[in-house]
C-alpha cells in the first residue's frame, strides 16, 4: 500500500484541497490510499466527502440590520439558534443505515437486490389505512428488519401515538376532493 502525494481532479473537485481541509476526518485516510488506475472508489469517497455537512460556528457579531434598499440579513434568532450535530445525525440514522446496507448489498449481490428492495419499499409505503387513521407502517418495518427491535421511537412521543380523533366523514370528503 503506497501513499500518493499527487491528487487528481475528479468531477471538477480538487481532491488535494479536500484532503487538506479540516472538513474531513476519517475520509482523509481513505483518500490517501492509492487506487492506481481505478478512480471508481476514489470518486465514491470524494462524493461522500462532499456530502459531509459542517456546522457553522456561532457568529461573533449579529448582522440583522436591514437597509432601505436591501432586505435584512438573517434575523438574530436564526443566528443564535444552535442545533446540535447529534440531532440531525439521530434524525437521519435509519436512512443512513439503509443507504449503507444497500451499498453493501450492491457491492456483494449486484444491482438487482437494491432495486428490488427499493421497489418493495415503495409499494409498502403506498399501502395505508383510511386517511383519518394513522398507519402503523408494519410492512415497511418488516422489510427493513425494524419489527424485531424496540427502540426509543417505539414508545417516546412519536406523533402516531398521539391520541387525537378527527371527524372521519370530513377527512374522507377532504381527501376525495368533495369538501
Amino acid at each position: 500500500m503506497t501513499i500518493d502525494n499527487s491528487w487528481p481532479e475528479i468531477d471538477g473537485v480538487d481532491v488535494g484541497k479536500l484532503v487538506n481541509s479540516n472538513k474531513l476526518h476519517l475520509i482523509n485516510i481513505l483518500i490517501c490510499l492509492s487506487f492506481g488506475n481505478n478512480n471508481k472508489g476514489l470518486k465514491l469517497i470524494v462524493k461522500m466527502a462532499q456530502s459531509i455537512k459542517v456546522q457553522p460556528v456561532m457568529p461573533a457579531v449579529l448582522n440583522a440590520e436591514p437597509t432601505v434598499s436591501l432586505p435584512g440579513k438573517t434575523n438574530c434568532l436564526s443566528q443564535l439558534a444552535y442545533v446540535h450535530r447529534l440531532r440531525d445525525s439521530e434524525a437521519n440514522y435509519n436512512q443512513h443505515q439503509y443507504n449503507l446496507s444497500m451499498q453493501m448489498m450492491r457491492n456483494r449481490e449486484g444491482l438487482n437486490f437494491p432495486l428490488k428492495m427499493g421497489m418493495e419499499l415503495f409499494a409498502a409505503r403506498q399501502v395505508g389505512r383510511l386517511p383519518f387513521l394513522q398507519s402503523s407502517n408494519m410492512m415497511e418495518d418488516v422489510l427493513l428488519g425494524r419489527d424485531e427491535i424496540i427502540s426509543f421511537e417505539d414508545y417516546l412521543g412519536v406523533p402516531e401515538n398521539y391520541e387525537f380523533m378527527r371527524q372521519p366523514h370530513v377527512v374522507m370528503e377532504k381527501s376525495l376532493g368533495i369538501l
